[in-house]
């Protein structure tokens, strides 16, 4: 009798809609330890003193598992009962084997307590991942049909409501038109502010081309620094170019290295202004004596640092070798 009263209530349970609750949860404790819930509630209207959601044998069965099982009731006139498991350590709950588990399911017996965490071990500490799905009746979620017509339809038949369309829309509109707009971050670029920035980059530029290659500068050399320069300028760089030179320099004097890397290596503004040491024009050689250069830029060679070893053909000085054939955009993709 009592085992076809459970199930009749079982199937009540599944008939109605909204009477009953369910949750499932999972609890992970600093100590490594846990415990998985299942919580079952029905509505009260439902259930007479005498009833049981859950009968003895079953209630036995699980505590047979190391279950715990207790009767529960909430605020809201739901009883019911829960059933807890509990884990003293998660590492022993944990296989290298990654699987998708139904954790609503722990209290069956083909439930497969190994697979709750997929575990790396780490020199210091482990890493884990966990793939869980829950099994959910489709009566637990409502469709939203929150479209204009909908919400006007409800809206209208509202006896305190004569015009739904007004309500809806057009005094949302009006309330949305009375509200300016506004931005918690400002659009643009806002760079500190250096007084004669731009004129400083410009010197240090040329200052230091006309040192490497002489004036007047070859055109390939006098081409790069222009198009740069004027990219930097028009767009409000100058300022951060010339605070990373004064940083560089100044780790520098300090006797510490500093080797810009990344895309950076891509601007002969920042070669020749001391940002960084790589050379992004065509490969080349360069006298340090007479300034004599001479570039190859038809694929020649890949660095400058492939070039053999030569001697400079107007004053016999070795030649230093340079380039290594960067395009601008690379760096901020102005052309």
């Amino acid at each position: 009798m009592k085992k076809a009263k459970y199930i009749i209530l079982l199937s009540l349970t599944i008939l109605l809609t909204g009477c009953v609750k369910s949750n499932t949860s999972m609890t992970i404790n600093k100590d490594k330890s846990m415990s998985l819930t299942s919580e079952v509630l029905i509505s009260d209207k439902l259930l007479d003193k005498e009833s049981r959601l859950i009968i003895k044998d079953e209630k036995d069965k699980l505590q047979k598992k190391n279950m715990t099982v207790e009767e529960i009731k909430d605020s809201n006139g739901y009883s019911g009962f829960s059933v807890t498991k509990k884990y003293g350590n998660i590492d022993k709950n944990s296989k290298e084997e990654y699987k998708e588990i139904i954790i609503s399911n722990f209290f069956d017996d083909k439930f497969d307590d190994s697979v709750l965490f997929q575990v790396k071990k780490g020199l210091f500490k482990n890493v884990y991942t966990a793939n869980y799905k829950f099994e959910v009746d489709n009566d637990d979620f409502v469709e939203d049909n929150n479209s204009n017509e909908t919400v006007i339809d409800d809206t209208t038949n509202t006896p305190t409501v004569e015009n739904g369309t007004t309500n809806v829309i057009d005094n949302t509109n009006k309330l949305a038109d009375q509200i300016e707009e506004i931005a918690p971050i400002k659009s643009g670029l806002y760079p500190p502010h250096i007084e004669n920035a731009d004129q400083e980059m410009k010197d240090l530029t040329y200052n230091k081309a006309y040192e490497l290659y002489g004036k007047p500068l070859p055109k390939i050399v006098e081409d790069r620094i222009e198009l740069e320069l004027n990219s930097i300028i028009s767009n409000g760089y100058a300022v951060i170019y010339l605070i990373s030179q004064r940083l560089v320099a100044k780790s520098n004097k300090d006797g510490y290295l500093v080797g810009s890397r990344g895309s950076v290596g891509s601007s002969l503004v920042a070669t020749m202004s001391g940002i960084t040491e790589v050379n992004p024009l065509a490969p080349h050689y360069r006298c340090p004596n007479c300034k004599y250069s001479k570039f190859f830029e038809n694929g020649e060679y890949g660095s400058g640092y492939d070039l053999p070893d030569k001697e400079c053909p107007k004053c016999g000085t070795p030649l230093v070798k340079d380039g290594q054939d960067i395009p601008f955009a690379t760096f901020l993709g102005f052309h």
